[in-house]
């Protein structure tokens, strides 16, 4: 056990994201997943010139080491995707 100097509120107010989930910041694009590290891949990869289907390859593999019990035939997968050269919007 350990006691913390400030109390719940202060401990709140210097930390921007409350959610149970860590956030990764780009500058080139966006993801989302589960971990961490597997949105940090999919960023790498944006920023090298992928596309958003490559990032999504990579944050998948990723998935496979960080959290193998969230991906694979029991996990969920949300995809939303543009097509550029149609405009059209795909949804899975």
């Amino acid at each position: 056990m350990f006691k913390s100097e400030g109390g719940a509120e202060k401990s709140h107010a210097r930390r921007p994201d409350r959610g149970g989930r860590s956030t990764v910041f780009g500058t080139r694009g966006a993801v989302a997943c589960e971990h961490p590290s597997a949105a940090l891949a999919g960023l790498r990869v944006l920023d090298e010139g992928g596309t958003a289907a490559d990032a999504c390859v990579a944050m998948a593999a990723a998935m496979a080491v960080v959290g193998p019990m969230a991906t694979g035939m029991g996990g969920d997968a949300f995809l939303l995707f543009y097509e550029a050269d149609t405009g059209r919007v795909l949804g899975a």
